[in-house]
């Protein structure tokens, strides 16, 4: 499979959720071989999305080096992708090449309540 061949909550278990220490859950998206995509709560930094992304791994045994490549503020929530495999693997390179040639298109929405003023 190459990197952009995905699977859907493939071998997750307990509805595709990785716990974390605070109330918010990690959802995982998408995973292959290449790359493992995450929904990322408000409230939680990227650094500790990938730490679970890692500890996910390693519980199901499989190698759990990783390279992010993208991030999203603390407060906002949203995707973050990393690729499969340390900095030099084929993955990471294909992915960080997409991103960083803006191939990779993004989608803010902004929700808000009460009454500017």
């Amino acid at each position: 499979e190459t990197p952009h061949s995905p699977r859907p909550n493939s071998s997750l278990g307990r509805g595709g959720f990785m716990p974390w220490s605070g109330q918010a859950k990690v959802e995982v998206l998408m995973q292959s071989p290449g790359f493992v995509a995450v929904s990322k709560p408000p409230g939680m930094v990227s650094s500790n999305s990938f730490e679970l992304i890692q500890r996910f791994l390693r519980e199901s045994g499989e190698d759990d080096a990783i390279t992010p490549v993208s991030r999203l503020d603390a407060l906002t929530s949203g995707v973050l992708v990393v690729a499969r495999g340390g900095m030099g693997s084929i993955s990471a390179n294909y992915l960080l090449a997409q991103f960083s040639g803006r191939l990779v298109s993004k989608t803010y929405h902004c929700l808000c309540s009460g009454r500017p003023g």
